[in-house]
């Protein structure tokens, strides 16, 4: 499903990689679904003690997101990220893991990161100096979605003009916010119907009490891309279907 831009800036905040470099740190990438607008953090554990004094900086910074969406990978299905989700105030909502479209706002953000490392290795730059140097643009150029910089979306300001201001209660009558969404609902009417159509897409019969096959890794040229064995579901949420079986 193509969500639409709503709301206002930094509401809904979603967190993509932990991503692994050569030296066994990491990029923790936070990225505001609105505005387009991403922070990377260089961590060296991945811990829930390490990411959550990390959030904690970027939430005193930017404000607490309404919702911080996640996979439901270590250290996010911790409940030491539980109970600070609690002690935030945030709802932390999980989406579908190893289903890219889940999370598909952030698909070409990581793109432009691995790009990053390859061009500061083949460059023989510092991948943290490289990263800042990509920053710097990428926040104050128009996004191909919105046509409107990230910088000005997520600040109502670019880089060059000083310390940021937030006035959340004029986002809507701005004019720029209010290009920028037109243009979002355009060009993501033209994802979903271009989508539909190579998809082939139709409403889904799958019903609570259902028996259905899940796809599975083939981890041996001898195992079938379906599991055999038929799960039972119990939930039904959105896109996301909630399975069990015996054994």
């Amino acid at each position: 499903m193509v969500k639409r831009m709503v709301g206002n800036p930094y509401r809904c905040l979603m967190a993509r990689g932990l991503v692994p470099m050569e030296d066994g740190s990491y990029w923790y990438v936070n990225f505001c679904s609105y505005s387009q607008f991403f922070e990377v953090t260089h961590l060296y554990s991945i811990s829930a003690g390490v990411v959550t004094f990390k959030l904690d900086a970027l939430f005193t910074l930017l404000g607490i997101p309404k919702v911080y969406k996640t996979d439901n990978g270590p250290p996010f299905n911790s409940k030491a990220f539980s109970d600070f989700a609690k002690r935030m105030g945030f709802v932390h909502r999980r989406v579908t893991p190893l289903w890219p479209r889940a999370n598909g706002d952030v698909k070409q953000c990581m793109k432009n990161l691995t790009k990053v490392r390859q061009n500061a290795k083949l460059n023989g730059i510092d991948k943290r100096v490289e990263l800042q140097n990509f920053l710097r643009v990428y926040r104050d150029t128009p996004h191909t979605v919105t046509k409107a910089p990230p910088a000005y979306l997520m600040f109502r300001r670019t880089n060059a003009s000083g310390l940021p201001c937030l006035d959340l209660g004029k986002e809507k009558q701005d004019p720029v916010h209010l290009m920028a969404q037109e243009n979002d609902r355009k060009a993501k009417a033209k994802m979903k119907e271009t989508y539909d159509k190579q998809m082939n897409t139709r409403v889904p019969q799958i019903k609570v009490g259902s028996n259905v096959f899940m796809k599975q890794e083939r981890k041996t040229k001898a195992m079938t891309d379906w599991d055999p064995t038929p799960y039972l579901v119990k939930e039904i949420k959105h896109s996301m279907v909630t399975v069990e079986r015996d054994g």
